[in-house]
């Protein structure tokens, strides 16, 4: 039998913004790709590039133009400098990353995001260096990093963003920290970082989300309870004992998250929904939860 393997919505999960790393307490968008410009500006001319800013360079991201984004990134990163702009040249850096990162460049992405954690956190900025240090941890698991090396940054980025007062900032990050202790069977971290990342949502008063990180909690000690057994894509779930501690937790959370998904008008089926291959667990778990919407 092959060897258990976490489930890819699993992998990286948040409520963020982007496209390729998951963000969303869903598959992949990514938080710091965030902002969409409201009015594109009409595209320039071949050999053209728009004003120096970083909505100009946001743009010509939208449209696919990663390098033409790039250059006009660095022209901004520049006139920062030399204005003594260290916010401004710092956004520049972290926006680098992005578009570089989107052309697969990764160690050259990792220093951009790296260059830019270090500016937020000379100025100060606990919100924007907890977003450059999330950043760096979906960087470090969509480049093929040690699993080891996105818990250090998602730590970094959930303390940094919780002494900022940023509730959704932690629901994101808490939530990618629990994510990657899962994937490396640490359930008890895993359980911990995931309730953090429950208690913003509950306190921002986010039902879907606290459907999706509860739906995680569930699936977590459901698994647990099984004891991470081998098994092949389609077989029955292993048995386990109703009365185990694991399981009654498994069960607690996907009630809770059933009365989440109401509360957020979403269908039962969205809970079983985040189970992805591992949906037989929900007639387990609650035997009237719907698989299909």
């Amino acid at each position: 039998m092959p060897m258990w393997r976490p489930p890819s919505w699993l992998v990286l999960l948040a409520l963020g913004t982007t496209a390729g790393c998951a963000r969303n307490l869903a598959p992949v968008p990514s938080e710091s790709a965030g902002a969409k410009p409201s009015a594109p500006a009409p595209s320039p001319a071949p050999g053209e590039l728009p004003p120096a800013t970083l909505d100009a360079a946001l743009q010509l991201r939208a449209r696919g133009q990663q390098t033409q984004g790039l250059r006009v990134l660095e022209r901004v990163f520049v006139h920062a400098s030399e204005a003594q702009d260290v916010a401004t040249a710092a956004m520049a850096l972290h926006r680098q990353g992005d578009l570089t990162l989107d052309l697969l460049r990764c160690a050259e992405a990792g220093r951009l995001y790296k260059r830019a954690l270090m500016l937020h956190e000379a100025r100060g900025d606990l919100a924007m260096a907890g977003l450059a240090a999330n950043d760096l941890g979906l960087w470090s698991r969509r480049c093929g990093r040690p699993l080891r090396e996105p818990i250090a940054w998602f730590t970094l980025a959930t303390e940094r963003r919780r002494a900022a007062g940023d509730l959704p900032g932690v629901r994101v990050s808490a939530n990618n920290l629990g994510s990657t202790y899962f994937n490396l069977r640490m359930t008890e971290e895993g359980n911990r970082a995931f309730l953090e990342a429950l208690a913003a949502a509950e306190a921002i008063h986010d039902a879907s989300a606290e459907r999706q990180v509860h739906a995680n909690l569930a699936l977590l000690w459901t698994l647990a309870a099984e004891h991470h057994a081998d098994w092949t894509d389609g077989e029955p779930p292993p048995p386990v004992s109703p009365d185990s501690p694991a399981e009654r937790t498994a069960r607690e959370h996907f009630a809770q998250a059933l009365e989440a998904a109401r509360r957020a008008q979403e269908p039962e089926s969205a809970v079983c929904a985040t189970f992805g291959r591992f949906s037989n667990r929900c007639d387990r778990l609650a035997p009237r939860a719907q698989r299909e919407p």
